[in-house]
């Protein structure tokens, strides 16, 4: 695929046909263009180019917002768990594995990230 996965859903939120051979701005250019090689969906068949264009990008920003938020809600848990496996395999004590999993509670929680 020559765009990411973010560009792709982006696209294909707004468009029921393009190039899947191009780039996201290639197809964002044929959009601007009027190309007969894109298809809107019908419910932005009226749309304005540069209208559909921006609702596109925004799609995209908000799509790759919510990808940084659930990597670094990974990370975190990612964190604590890599450090549970080191006191599991140097028999640290459980008080400091609790403590780390407090931690990794309330960095969650700090983020946004409950129940």
């Amino acid at each position: 695929m020559t765009m990411t996965q973010a560009q792709a859903f982006s696209l294909n939120e707004h468009l029921s046909e393009y190039p899947d051979d191009m780039t996201y701005d290639e197809v964002i250019d044929l959009i601007r263009n009027d190309d007969e090689r894109v298809t809107p969906w019908i419910w932005f068949e009226h749309t304005p180019p540069e209208t559909l264009i921006e609702n596109i990008d925004n799609t995209l920003a908000h799509f790759q917002n919510v990808t940084a938020q659930t990597n670094a809600t990974l990370q975190v848990v990612w964190e604590t768990l890599n450090g549970l496996v080191y006191d599991i395999e140097n028999h640290n004590d459980l008080q400091h594995m609790g403590e780390a999993i407090i931690d990794c509670r309330d960095r969650l929680e700090k983020m946004g990230v409950s129940k």
